[in-house]
């Protein structure tokens, strides 16, 4: 009988602590909810603050835009002799061997 009520109050021992246990992991479990929440709240009053600065600008037309970006001179088209582009086509070819005209 002895032996009995040393084995139920171990067992009763060891589910109280499990119930202590699973009590702490909510505590954690409702912690953490609550960080998440305070930066999701963060992150958006964050994001309230960024201004797209490229929706605020006058709208400009697509062709106007490209002739802002090419104002790059145009230089004549450098052709180079068949030799040279023979010589090119070949696997040995060195940067070396270049002459000095081309």
């Amino acid at each position: 009988m002895e032996e009995t009520r040393s084995h139920l109050n171990h067992r009763i021992n060891m589910l109280e602590k499990k119930i202590e246990i699973e009590g702490l992991k909510a505590v954690e479990i409702e912690k953490c909810k609550s960080e998440i929440s305070y930066i999701r709240d963060q992150l958006w009053n964050a994001q309230k603050k960024y201004v797209d600065f490229n929706r605020l600008s006058t709208a400009i037309s697509d062709e106007t835009k490209i002739n802002l970006k090419r104002d790059v001179p145009n230089y004549p088209k450098y052709t180079l002799s068949q030799e040279t582009v023979d010589y090119l086509k070949q696997p040995t070819f060195d940067i070396w061997h270049w002459e000095p005209n081309e």
